[in-house]
């Protein structure tokens, strides 16, 4: 089947379409959930002496990741839930915020049970599962996020 571009050509528009992502992109910290380890514990304890006297420690070690991500703020205005557009039925989700990233990011977001998704200094939860977006061999993953109190 015959295309309207040659392969040069897609590869060229794919590269700029890299190279628009590598210029605006932005560092994002996703945080997975802590790993719990149990330490000191004690197994020679005394029953009858109430569930005190074998006390566990527990440690948490945080688990995250830097990566890259364009992210589209829309109006950069906080709205509330209940405001509306002026037209009719249409409306707005309050502080909503999407990143566009690439595969590896997106299966580390899949995969990873994620806690939250910082974005300079503010915290944001996922909102959606991932949703391709394709341009000519190159695709992209736009996830929704909200933004946490």
């Amino acid at each position: 089947m015959s295309s309207l571009l040659t392969d040069s050509e897609k590869s060229s528009l794919t590269g700029i379409l890299g190279d628009h992502f590598d210029t605006f992109k932005e560092n994002i910290v996703v945080y997975q959930k802590p790993i719990k380890t149990a330490s000191d514990i004690n197994i020679d304890f005394l029953y009858g002496y109430g569930p005190i006297s074998n006390t566990t420690n527990y440690s948490y070690t945080q688990v995250s990741g830097v990566f890259s991500a364009l992210v589209n703020r829309g109006q950069g205005q906080s709205i509330n839930e209940h405001d509306t557009i002026s037209q009719p039925n249409i409306n707005v989700p309050d502080r909503l915020v999407t990143i566009k990233v690439e595969e590896a990011t997106k299966n580390y977001l899949k995969e990873a049970t994620v806690e939250s998704v910082k974005i300079q200094n503010k915290t944001y939860n996922l909102a959606s599962s991932d949703n391709p977006v394709h341009f000519l061999t190159k695709t992209y993953y736009v996830f929704e996020l909200r933004e946490t109190d």
